[in-house]
C-alpha cells in the first residue's frame, strides 16, 4: 500500500514538474496560430513570431507586427509610395499552472502570465519611458483560453513625416480576447487617454486638433459567417480645432457609437450614432449649435457584397486606385443591395434661431431589377427626403451670403440725356449771356455748338441671389412655409420625382 501511495505521489509530482513545460508549449502553439490567423484576416498587417526561446518555467518571445503606410508619413525621406512600419514586442512568459503576479507578488492559478513591451521603428518618435518603449502590458491567460491584458502607454510624440505631429499624453486600457481552437473568436478593447494633440502642416487650412480625456471601447465576436459583429463607442468631453492658434470649432461632450450585426447568413446591418451637446464656431452667422443628434443605419445589406468590398479594401495596401481598380470598386457598390435593403438618416440640430431637421430614407423594395452601377442605384431608389429649417435661420444665412440689398443701375448713362456740350464765344456788352445775339439782330452768329451722341442705355443683369432663388421656389411650391419653418419634401418612386407633391420643371 505504501508503495502504491509513493508511486502515486511521484506521479503527481512528475506531472506538476512537467506541466509548466507542456503549458509553455501550448502557449507557444497558440501564439503562432493566432499570428498566422491575424495575418490571414488582415492583409495590410503581417504578424510574425521572429524568435521564441522556450524554457521549463518561462519562455521569451519576439513578435513583429508590420504594416505599410504612405511614404509621406514615414520617418525616412519619401521615395517609394509606401513604407513599412514595424512594431516589435518583447514578451517574457511565465508558465502555469502556478504563477506569481508581477504587481501584487501573490501566486495564482493560470496557464501563463505574459509581460510585454513594445517598440516602433519607421516613425520618428519620442517616449517618456526610459527604455523608449511605447507600451507596457501584462497579460493573464486562464484555463479557458481567455487572454486578459492591461496596458499603459507613456507620453508619446510622433512625427508622421510630412503629414502631422501627434502628441499623446499617458494612456491606460485593457485588451481581452478568447481563442477557439487557437483562432481568435472574440475580443474587447478599451483605452482612456488624458490628451491628444494633432499638429498639421502650415500648408493645410487647419493647424491643430486637440482631444481631451478621450475614452474608447469596443467588443466584437466572430459570427459563423466570418463577420465581426459588435459595438464600438467613443466619448470625447472636449474637441478643439484650431487655425493658426485661433480656435475655429469646439465640440463639447461628444459621443460616437457604431454597431455591426449579422442577423442571418445573408444580411449585414450597420448603425452609426453621433451626439454632441454643444458646438461653438468662429462663424458670426452661426456661432453655436446644440444639441446635435445624427443617426444613420443600413439594414439588410447583402453579406456577400460586404465581404467582397472588404476583400477589395484589404488588397489596396493604402495605394491610390488605378483606373481599373476604380472600375472594380464602382462595380462592387451595387452588390451591397438587396430587395429588402433600407438606408435611414436623421439629423436634429438646435440653433439660437431655431431647429434644423433632416430625414432621409432609401429602399429598393419595388425595383424589378437590382441596380448594376452607381447611377442606377440613385435612379432606381425609392427615396423620401424631408428638410425642415427655421425661417429665422434661413433668413440669417441668406443675409450673410447675399450681403446688403442692391438695386440694378444702368451700366452707362449721360449726365443729361439728349443735351449738348456747348462752347460759346463771349457775349457783347448789353446782351444776354444765354443768348449771345438778339433774335432780330443782323450781326453774324458767332456761336459754335458741338454735340456728343448719347450712347444707348444698357442694364447689367444682377446674378441670382439666394433670396431670389428662395422666392422663386416658394412661388413654385418647391419650398413651403409651415408656421416658423421652411419645409421641403422630396420623393422619388418608380422613377418619378416630386417636390412637395409637384413635378419639378427645368
Amino acid at each position: 500500500m505504501r508503495k502504491v501511495l509513493l508511486v502515486f505521489l511521484l506521479l503527481i509530482l512528475g506531472l506538476c514538474a512537467a506541466s509548466p513545460y507542456f503549458i509553455g508549449y501550448q502557449i507557444k502553439k497558440s501564439l503562432y496560430e493566432v499570428a498566422a490567423g491575424f495575418s490571414q484576416d488582415n492583409k495590410n498587417f503581417i504578424v510574425a513570431i521572429q524568435d521564441y526561446q522556450g524554457g521549463w518555467l518561462s519562455s521569451d518571445a519576439t513578435i513583429e507586427i508590420r504594416f505599410q503606410v504612405p511614404a509621406a508619413m514615414s520617418s525616412s525621406t519619401p521615395g517609394a509610395e509606401l513604407k513599412t512600419v514595424t512594431e516589435t514586442i518583447h514578451s517574457h512568459i511565465l508558465h502555469g499552472p502556478l504563477v506569481q503576479e508581477p504587481l501584487s507578488g501573490r501566486f495564482i492559478l493560470a496557464l501563463a502570465i505574459i509581460q510585454s513591451k513594445a517598440f516602433i521603428s519607421g516613425f520618428d518618435y519620442t517616449s517618456s519611458a526610459s527604455d523608449h518603449s511605447v507600451t507596457d502590458m501584462t497579460t493573464w491567460v486562464d484555463f479557458k483560453n481567455h487572454w486578459h491584458s492591461q496596458y499603459t502607454q507613456p507620453s508619446l510624440a510622433f512625427t508622421l513625416g510630412q503629414v502631422a505631429q501627434i502628441h499623446w499624453q499617458t494612456a491606460t486600457g485593457s485588451f481581452d480576447f478568447t481563442l477557439n481552437n487557437n483562432q481568435l473568436a472574440a475580443y474587447r478593447f478599451n483605452i482612456a487617454s488624458k490628451e491628444m494633440v494633432v499638429g498639421l502642416p502650415s500648408s493645410t487650412t487647419l493647424s491643430e486638433v486637440n482631444m481631451d480625456a478621450l475614452q474608447y471601447e469596443n467588443e466584437f465576436s466572430k459570427t459563423s459567417t466570418g463577420i465581426w459583429a459588435g459595438t464600438a463607442k467613443m466619448t470625447l468631453p472636449i474637441l478643439t480645432i484650431k487655425k493658426k492658434d485661433q480656435t475655429q470649432i469646439t465640440l463639447q461632450d461628444s459621443q460616437f457609437e457604431n454597431t455591426i450585426s449579422n442577423p442571418n447568413t445573408n444580411f449585414y446591418d450597420f448603425a452609426l450614432h453621433i451626439a454632441v451637446k454643444n458646438i461653438q464656431t468662429a462663424a458670426a452667422v452661426l456661432p453655436s449649435l446644440g444639441p446635435v443628434q445624427f443617426n444613420f443605419s443600413a439594414n439588410h445589406l447583402n453579406l456577400a457584397g460586404v465581404q467582397a468590398l472588404g476583400d477589395f479594401f484589404k488588397a489596396m495596401h493604402h495605394q491610390p486606385l488605378t483606373d481599373e481598380e476604380r472600375k472594380t470598386y464602382f462595380s462592387l457598390l451595387p452588390k451591397l443591395l438587396t430587395t429588402t435593403t433600407l438606408l435611414n438618416e436623421n439629423l436634429d440640430a438646435a440653433t439660437p434661431d431655431g431647429k434644423l431637421l433632416n430625414e432621409a430614407h432609401f429602399s429598393w423594395q419595388s425595383t424589378p431589377v437590382l441596380p448594376t452601377n452607381p447611377q442606377e442605384m440613385v435612379q432606381n431608389a425609392n427615396t423620401v427626403i424631408t428638410l425642415r429649417v427655421a425661417t429665422a435661420l434661413v433668413d440669417k444665412l441668406i443675409a450673410a451670403h447675399d450681403g446688403p440689398a442692391t438695386t440694378t443701375t444702368p451700366a452707362a448713362t449721360t449726365s443729361a440725356a439728349n443735351t449738348a456740350t456747348t462752347a460759346t464765344t463771349p457775349a457783347s456788352p448789353g446782351t444776354s449771356a444765354t443768348n449771345s445775339t438778339p433774335a432780330n439782330a443782323a450781326t453774324p452768329d458767332t456761336t459754335t455748338t458741338a454735340t456728343t451722341p448719347t450712347p444707348p442705355q444698357t442694364e447689367q443683369q444682377a446674378p441670382p441671389t439666394f433670396k431670389s432663388t428662395l422666392d422663386a421656389w416658394l412661388e413654385k411650391g418647391y419650398v413651403v412655409k409651415e408656421g416658423n419653418d421652411y419645409v421641403v419634401l422630396l420623393k422619388r418612386e418608380n422613377g418619378v420625382t416630386t417636390i412637395n407633391g409637384k413635378t419639378p420643371t427645368p
